[in-house]
């Protein structure tokens, strides 16, 4: 039986260079011809496409849902806005879901998380910046910064939001683990688009730079304890690969993935958010 699957990809999801040039040596092949949800019975399953990429802009949970119906192993969401997901967390109970955004998808992230976890635990400060384009979109720019928040192991007690306007957002607030946390996204031209994360706990400061996904940079982390500071290499692999690379391990594995709950639990977060007073 081939391991070799296949990848079918809605037009709005492909963003230059983020699909198509990211499944370079993992066992997926693109699929060429129509790129949309339908697929053939499950009888003539050979003659359709494994995995399917979503762009997440409106009406992306319907269209993920009538991909399941259809036969597809595995779906990959890029960038979704903000839509209630409750409705596609059941009928995707069985199907790996995975959720491609800017900076919680970096495969930098992943590999620190045991470290970041470790002083969020520890109650250390959690400062995520970000520097966007003028015409970016504010809201999904927040909803990644949230994505990033809890893939560093980070909960969010109480958030409250005190900017949020021309020039950008930010959000500040305090963590279950006990600690604090702020973030902001800065409009700018005159920097390129790009991430910082800081943990600032007692005696030990992670810093995590990371590039825009789509252009073939690794992320810089950067570790200072007393009287030592280790300057890492990231892996080098942009966002839309480790997320692929994690779609194919949990469809040849048989594994569900917790993509979609925290993703939701996310939506709630940043629906209740209301400028402070």
């Amino acid at each position: 039986m081939s391991t070799q699957l296949s990848l079918n990809t809605e037009p709005a999801a492909q963003i230059p260079g983020m699909i198509d040039q990211s499944i370079a040596a993992l066992p997926v092949s693109l699929r060429p011809g129509h790129l949309g949800v339908k697929r053939p019975s499950s009888d003539q399953a050979c003659a359709g496409a494994d995995l399917l990429a979503i762009a997440g802009d409106r009406g992306w949970t319907r269209r993920a849902s009538e991909a399941i119906a259809a036969g597809y192993r595995g779906l990959l969401i890029v960038r979704p806005r903000p839509e209630d997901a409750r409705e596609l967390i059941a009928s995707a109970a069985s199907t790996p879901v995975v959720i491609l955004t800017d900076w919680a998808s970096n495969a930098a992230v992943a590999a620190h998380h045991a470290a970041a976890a470790e002083l969020v635990a520890a109650r250390a400060f959690v400062e995520i910046s970000a520097d966007l384009p003028p015409d970016e979109d504010l809201e999904l720019a927040l909803a990644d910064q949230l994505a990033l928040l809890r893939a560093l192991g980070a909960t969010v007690a109480s958030p409250t939001l005190h900017e949020h306007g021309a020039g950008g957002f930010r959000v500040v607030g305090s963590l279950e683990q006990g600690g604090e946390f702020q973030l902001s996204g800065h409009l700018t031209a005159s920097r390129p688009r790009g991430a910082r994360v800081r943990l600032i706990g007692a005696d030990t400061t992670v810093v995590l730079e990371l590039p825009d996904p789509v252009i073939a940079l690794r992320a810089r982390v950067d570790i200072w304890t007393p009287g030592h500071h280790d300057d890492r290499a990231a892996l080098w692999e942009n966002a839309p690969r480790t997320a692929l690379r994690r779609l194919v391990a949990a469809v040849h594995g048989g594994t569900t993935t917790s993509d979609l709950a925290h993703y939701e639990h996310g939506r709630r977060i940043q629906m209740g958010l209301s400028p402070a007073v």
